[in-house]
């Protein structure tokens, strides 16, 4: 573990008392690198067979997680020194427990000191306790750890600093659905919290605006959930009431959660064990070490493998915090969808007179150096830059300005027991967040979002959906107009066509939105046939276009035959779909085939701009004995002919170096998912 930044230009002020109590969290490296990732890419992907089948805590533990034997001596080992385990996750992934400062010098080896820093522009925390070492542990403790979190507060957390409740209903497009007695019924959304805030304020909020009340009286529905003592009742900053007030009024009927704590680590990795909320939204940045950067992203992972849906203000200082001392977290995480800012002018209804993107609203990259902070496959379109290999930001935008000056509806909440306007994308993510609720709710009843094996109605990670759309018109208000600063490439941060800097794709229609959503439609082969373009690649053929349609371990089989390439096999598969590619967002092919270790697979798809299939596009995957599934994004612009089929290629070919011996090509699925 790395030391903290800014020891190297602080003063160092004494060790911290023994007896002071720190909140640790030990964060177990994966099983399987990678693995984790390439799961929620999977089940993210509109286009994949597997799309939303999330997965519960526990599932997580098994497929990513150490083993519980490991979890158990991490634990273990904690307890030899007297520390108080707090929650052992069933993620196996995570061990949180309380410390004294003695216990942790025990058993890390490591003095935490109090410091200050001498630069007056430090991007954590000015004044912090944080270790002089990098803690030392057992050798066969040390290999599962990855970072432990809890023993430095040099990392730092800063505010992304309202219209009525049924105004920016109505400009966002809300209000058709809940005038069908949607009001956040059945759903679950949360806010991650470091801020004082007063539950007291919701009736006065909620008596105001005339919005409707649960059963048990408003503010009832809310929960908090504590975290290393809470900070909810320290002194109310605006930013805690502010969040809970933006949930509540879009979706008043949900259930709300409060995660109320310190370290945010800690935050997280509650959030990951409980497994209950199906959206949440946080409104802070955060600057911090890399070990807890790393430790962040696969906690959000977990959340997105879950199918939790997790939102963050775009922050309210433009492009000012893009430079390479701030890590600007969790805008910079692909996991997260980020919601930028804008100014609207409506009428006395909502009804959306003009909308401009707010000079405040957080855009362009970061080039902090993480190795996900790269442009994500999911993030293409109009407008995205293909030439920047960072996340880019935001996702969206929404309403973010209480200043009348900038617009004729300022946002307002309860603050202290008064009526107060405030400003900033703080108000933007949460709202959304609320609005989304209203959205799945609407999904759920139309029987176009279905339960996963859990129960759980979610979308998960919400990007991929969002960037399949590509500013659908109907979907997406584009925002045009506006700028927000310097971009770290030079250039201005200006709003245009399509997507930008400054508003992402701009303001969503949520109405418009469920109109979008079909459940994707599994398109079965239409026909299948040993490939006989010339020379011939393949004979004795077994098996029917419906074997294809299920992993049976017989599916459609052709034995090799002997060419130039060596031992080669190849089918053909077609497809007929069952609506125009103009009612499509994309297509993805699913193919899981089977052939020995010797064998290469190729995977190619007739281009009808050229009418001939397309070589020179080629996918490839080796082989290695069992079956091994290859997914395909298909450009419906070129692979979809006129009667709207899509026809394939399934190639086997193994060297002539590697012996003339025949062998088997066999492809027990072949499915095109159909996206709208």
């Amino acid at each position: 573990m790395a030391l903290v930044p800014a020891i190297s230009h602080s003063t160092r002020l004494g060790p911290i008392p023994a007896s002071q109590i720190l909140h640790i969290n030990v964060c177990l490296s994966e099983a399987k690198p990678g693995a984790l990732q390439a799961f929620v890419d999977d089940v993210s992907n509109p286009l994949s067979a597997h799309y939303r089948e999330f997965l519960s805590p526990a599932d997580i533990g098994a497929k990513f997680g150490q083993p519980l034997s490991v979890v158990g001596k991490v634990a273990t080992y904690l307890k030899s020194y007297g520390m108080k385990v707090t929650r052992q996750g069933t993620d196996n992934l995570h061990v949180t427990a309380d410390a004294t400062a003695a216990q942790v010098k025990a058993a890390f080896g490591a003095e935490i000191d109090n410091y200050r820093s001498n630069d007056p522009h430090e991007v954590g925390n000015v004044n912090y306790f944080a270790y002089s070492q990098a803690p030392q542990m057992p050798s066969d403790v040390a290999a599962l750890v990855g970072y432990i979190g809890g023993l430095q507060s040099w990392n730092k957390r800063v505010p992304a600093t309202t219209l009525s409740p049924n105004m920016a209903a109505t400009l966002y497009h809300t209000t058709p659905i809940m005038n069908l007695g949607v009001q956040g019924q059945g759903r679950t959304i949360a806010f991650s919290n470091w801020d004082g805030f007063r539950v007291s304020n919701v009736p006065l909020y909620v008596d105001h605006f005339g919005l409707p009340a649960p059963s048990g009286g408003a503010g009832s529905n809310v929960k908090i959930v504590p975290i290393d003592g809470g900070s909810g009742a320290g002194y109310p900053g605006g930013e805690g009431d502010l969040d809970l007030q933006m949930l509540v009024g879009q979706a008043p009927l949900s259930a709300v959660l409060i995660y109320d704590g310190g370290d945010l680590l800690n935050v997280l990795t509650r959030e990951v064990s409980d497994n209950q909320a199906d959206i949440i939204s946080e409104s802070w940045s955060w600057g911090f070490d890399t070990g807890t950067g790393n430790a962040a992203h696969t906690l959000h992972l977990e959340m997105s493998a879950e199918g939790i849906t997790y939102l963050t203000a775009s922050g309210d200082w433009g492009t000012s915090l893009l430079n390479e001392s701030f890590v600007y977290y969790p805008q910079i995480e692909p996991e997260v969808t980020v919601v930028g800012g804008t100014a609207a002018q409506t009428d006395s209804n909502g009804n959306r007179l003009s909308e401009v993107g707010w000079f405040g609203s957080g855009g362009g990259w970061s080039p902090v150096s993480y190795p996900w902070n790269v442009l994500p496959a999911w993030q293409k379109g109009t407008g995205v830059p293909t030439n920047v290999n960072y996340r880019m930001l935001p996702d969206i935008s929404a309403q973010s300005v209480g200043d009348a000056a900038f617009t004729t509806n300022a946002v307002y909440i309860y603050y202290n027991g008064a009526l107060s306007s405030i400003s900033g994308t703080s108000a933007s993510s949460p709202m959304q967040a609320g609005q989304l609720a209203i959205a799945e709710q609407r999904l759920i009843q139309l029987k176009v979002l279905p339960p996963d094996k859990y129960g759980h109605s979610r979308f998960g990670r919400l990007n991929d959906r969002i960037y399949k759309m590509n500013g659908r018109p109907d979907v997406w208000y584009d925002v045009t107009v506006g700028d927000n600063g310097p971009l770290p490439n030079g250039n201005e941060s200006r709003a245009g066509s399509g997507w930008d800097t400054v508003t992402g794709w701009g303001c969503p229609n949520w109405t418009a939105f469920v109109g979008a959503i079909q459940p994707p439609i599994m398109v079965r082969p239409s026909s299948a046939v040993i490939y006989a373009g010339p020379p011939v690649q393949g004979t004795n053929a077994t098996g029917t276009a419906v074997s294809l349609s299920a992993v049976d371990n017989i599916g459609y089989s052709v034995q090799s035959v002997t060419a130039s390439a060596g031992q080669v096999a190849a089918e053909q598969i077609s497809f007929a779909l069952t609506t125009p590619p103009s009612n499509l967002t994309g297509l993805g092919l699913t193919l899981v085939t089977k052939a020995p270790s010797t064998v290469t697979q190729f995977v190619y798809l007739f281009n009808y701009r050229t009418n001939q299939w397309d070589t020179s596009t080629a996918w490839t995957s080796a082989m290695n004995g069992s079956n091994k599934t290859l997914n395909v994004a298909i450009d419906v612009s070129k692979y979809v002919g006129p009667s709207n089929t899509v026809k394939v290629i399934n190639r086997g070919v193994q060297p002539p170096r590697l012996g003339p011996s025949p062998y088997r090509l066999t492809t027990d699925q072949a499915i095109l998912v159909e996206s709208f």
